[in-house]
């Protein structure tokens, strides 16, 4: 993407359970990027996993008004 000089300015993750990999496959993007993200988790236990990652990474984690496992990240 970088090459290409395409970056998105959101990426929306719903991935059916497989959020954290999706995550930890993502780190370059992470770290050297900013664009928002909005995942969707589909257990509690994934919800809190994903927001650490996303935390470790610098990103500020809402939760969206209205629905159980949504994050919505952004840097400053």
């Amino acid at each position: 993407m970088a090459s290409n000089k395409i970056m998105p300015s959101v990426i929306k993750v719903d991935v059916e359970g497989a959020e954290k990999l999706v995550l930890e496959g993502a780190g370059m993007l992470l770290r050297d990027f900013n664009c928002a993200w909005i995942i969707s988790t589909h257990s509690s236990v994934l919800y809190e996993e994903c927001k650490m990652i996303m935390e470790s990474y610098g990103y500020i984690v809402d939760e969206l008004m209205g629905f159980h496992h949504e994050l919505i990240c952004r840097k400053l």
